[in-house]
């Protein structure tokens, strides 16, 4: 589980990610995650500044089970797949050779959530 502030909610490129509510937005339209993508999602969201390393999002993440790095890899790619990111040409997640990953879309906006 990540460490969220649970009054903010965080909007880029038409999308908001509500770790209050537990949202992610496209528009008016909810899109599903399941509980650990959507956690990860917002790590990555809430560390934007940072390449957060794979060891960091196991931590965060899925700190009560051990998973292998394909579990990663195949969050990673059904997040980008629910953004439509590209992972050759992101606007969101960057892969960060041997790290982890960087959340790069640079209009995010960071604001209550009410």
């Amino acid at each position: 589980m990540t460490n969220t502030s649970p009054r903010r909610r965080y909007r880029f490129a038409g999308f908001t990610l509500s770790p209050r509510g537990r949202l992610l937005l496209r528009g008016d339209q909810e899109l599903a995650l399941i509980p650990r993508y959507f956690d990860l999602l917002v790590l990555l969201v809430e560390r934007r500044q940072d390449a957060v390393h794979r060891r960091d999002i196991f931590d965060a993440v899925w700190s009560d089970v051990v998973v292998s790095d394909s579990a990663l890899t195949q969050a990673i790619r059904t997040i980008r797949r629910a953004l439509g990111d590209d992972p050759r040409d992101p606007q969101f997640i960057r892969t960060v050779s041997r790290h982890g990953y960087r959340f790069v879309c640079a209009d995010t906006i960071e604001e209550a959530d009410t």
